[in-house]
């Protein structure tokens, strides 16, 4: 995909990054009818388009719409058979053919795109940009918890069963008194939204927001600063910001 002219300076800078972003995936394919023949990278990380192999795959006859499938015959690989024309397209036909990986298919699954940085292989938006990012400077990611390294490095880990920020939403749930209930970071925003008291329900969910704030500062600072900041004065800069908020309001002794 050519970049448009017309777009924002941000969407031009994150479309030129797709090189990058590209080296951390893995097209593993399945049944072949999602991942387009010629333009996805689903052989050895490469677009079949921007490699000699291409000219075989034209010199066949198959459409540039094809997807994986066409080449996918009950279960097993069927490369098209291609009339030989010239010494070079049969040097390339060669060579492509001895260096494909027949490797075994699962027909019965859907193709699907792997996240290599993540252990698990699913793409999560900060792992993404910070791989992305980084990798610019030619730094690797590091995906372990930066405040407790103990865990993976998820939103409910992060947010709600970390040792360290779990310390403190707790200390802050008892301020506002209020439980912490679910087992997941949305779950507890949904239980926290479901307050019936108004005034009550403003306030829990201004000190989850702040909370979330200040978690992912003091992982940014980690990361980038080297900085670490005990969870006392993590909680006292919460305080002070939801202070500012509600300076006025009648929760101001709770804290």
């Amino acid at each position: 995909m050519v970049i448009p002219t017309d777009c924002s300076w941000i969407w031009r800078k994150i479309l030129e990054l797709r090189p990058l972003a590209l080296q951390f995936l893995t097209y593993k394919v399945g049944n072949g009818n999602t991942f387009s023949l010629r333009f996805d990278p689903w052989w050895r990380s490469t677009c079949i388009v921007h490699n000699e192999a291409d000219l075989a795959i034209r010199q066949s006859g198959i459409s540039s719409s094809a997807k994986v499938s066409t080449i996918i015959v009950e279960g097993v690989w069927r490369l098209p058979q291609i009339s030989v024309r010239s010494n070079h397209l049969s040097t390339t036909l060669t060579h492509w053919l001895s260096s494909f990986d027949f490797s075994e298919l699962n027909t019965s699954s859907n193709d699907c795109i792997l996240w290599n940085d993540h252990k698990i292989g699913k793409i999560k938006a900060w792992h993404t940009w910070d791989a992305i990012r980084l990798a610019s400077f030619g730094m690797n990611v590091n995906t372990s918890c930066l405040l407790c390294a103990g865990g993976l490095e998820e939103v409910d880990h992060l947010f709600l069963t970390c040792p360290f920020s779990s310390y403190i939403l707790q200390g802050l749930c008892r301020r506002v008194h209020t439980s912490i209930r679910g087992n997941s970071w949305l779950n507890l925003l949904d239980h926290w939204g479901s307050i019936i008291h108004p005034g009550h329900h403003t306030i829990v969910l201004l000190v989850g927001q702040v909370f979330a704030y200040h978690i992912w500062r003091e992982r940014n600072s980690r990361m980038h600063n080297k900085r670490a900041f005990g969870p006392s004065k993590i909680v006292t800069a919460i305080c002070v910001d939801v202070r500012a908020r509600i300076c006025k309001s009648r929760w101001l002794d709770k804290f």
